[in-house]
């Protein structure tokens, strides 16, 4: 596949030859076959290309989205990861799933229960096995971090919305709405910085397939010049 940077050379090798070059003995821009002042169809053309060539360097260069998934899997055991993505939000749900930990879940009515996160809780056809009934249930709790302080998620996470910065947290362990365990504390900072590219989890449609739009405006920019250059040869046989 060509890299941008490919594409950039070959924008600029065409722009060279097809449309321009300076005469040292003259102050105005000459056509590659001539010595005739540049077309205006060829100079719309040339902005097109700076400004198609800015365009797609700019798209490229933006940050992705980023939001982090705090795993307390037991008293001492804490999993945190930062998940890369391009859309504007993600559920809850989607977020553990592409943080890239084991997750088991059962679909029931339009939500979806988390039974097991690396391997610790219960099998998805006994989500609640910890849950034999009384007071005692041990099950994942979900959890928001809002106002720099862990709120007990009051909708399934299938329902929730975390956008960029956003965090989210699981807790394996005993307890109720009222006295569940929540994650430790944690700041996004601490979680999604550049020096813990290591526990980045990166969306799947981020690499599922190349980014089609350099090789759209490449074609699109193909096209104007086969145009550009048809117009020419028409008026010069006329």
């Amino acid at each position: 596949m060509f890299g941008k940077d490919t594409f950039s050379k070959v924008f600029l090798r065409l722009l060279r030859f097809m449309m321009l070059k300076v005469s040292k003995s003259s102050m105005y821009l000459r056509i590659v076959t001539g010595p005739k002042r540049i077309h205006p169809a060829v100079i719309a053309l040339g902005l097109f290309l700076i400004l198609a060539i800015s365009t797609a360097a700019g798209l490229s260069a933006q940050e992705p989205n980023k939001a982090a998934v705090v795993v307390r899997l037991g008293e001492e055991q804490v999993t945190s990861l930062c998940v890369s993505f391009s859309e504007e939000s993600l559920s809850g749900m989607d977020l553990l799933r592409r943080s890239g930990l084991a997750v088991e879940n059962k679909v029931e009515g339009m939500g979806s229960l988390v039974c097991s996160i690396e391997n610790t809780g219960c099998p998805a056809d006994d989500c609640f096995c910890k849950c034999s009934g009384g007071d005692e249930c041990t099950y994942w709790s979900y959890w928001r971090y809002q106002e720099e302080d862990w709120t007990y998620a009051r909708v399934g996470a299938t329902q929730t919305k975390v956008g960029n910065g956003g965090i989210d947290g699981w807790s394996w362990g005993p307890g109720s709405v009222t006295d569940a365990v929540a994650p430790p504390s944690v700041t996004f900072d601490q979680i999604c910085t550049q020096d813990n590219e290591a526990q980045m989890a990166v969306a799947p449609e981020a690499i599922e397939g190349p980014d089609w739009q350099p090789y759209a405006v490449f074609g699109v920019v193909l096209l104007l010049l086969g145009g550009i250059m048809v117009i020419t040869r028409r008026k010069r046989t006329l």
